[in-house]
């Protein structure tokens, strides 16, 4: 896919509403680990693999799936304008706020209803996000972003 047909495919209405996935279930949210997972979240098979399994854990997700891991940095890299749009599009509708690193959802009826849209990506990106979500709230961040290789 050339990347004016990703960014069409993967823009800052489905960032957005990734984002959203997340943060329905928590208040808050490192913004470091949203940029960690929104390109696993904007990636169908990586989705697709998440919600076909029952159980999981964060390293089966990546090994599960190394061939689309294999350019994860540059994907992570890609997608950070997006984050920042989609970001900046939440606070101007003020669903969500930032408070230093965090992202704070502000009003959880607005996150349901977005989720709500009838849009079946969306549904299959609110599953994985929130069982992404559950294998992944007591792991360290820092060793996250080693084990996806990301280079900051």
């Amino acid at each position: 896919m050339n990347k004016s047909a990703y960014y069409l495919y993967n823009n800052v209405a489905i960032t957005a509403g990734a984002i959203v996935a997340m943060l329905k279930s928590t208040e808050r949210l490192d913004l470091a680990k949203i940029a960690l997972f929104l390109p696993l979240l904007l990636d169908d098979n990586i989705v697709k693999k998440i919600n076909e399994k029952s159980e999981y854990s964060f390293d089966n997700i990546v090994s599960l799936n190394v061939l689309n891991m294999s350019n994860f940095n540059e994907r992570y890299r890609d997608i950070l304008p997006l984050l920042m749009d989609a970001l900046s599009i939440l606070l101007d509708m003020e669903v969500i706020v930032l408070r230093g690193a965090f992202v704070i959802n502000k009003k959880s009826e607005v996150c349901t209803s977005m989720l709500e849209c009838g849009s079946i990506r969306l549904q299959s990106i609110s599953s994985a996000a929130s069982k992404l979500m559950n294998v992944t709230q007591y792991m360290d961040l820092s060793k996250m972003y080693y084990r996806l290789n990301i280079e900051l």
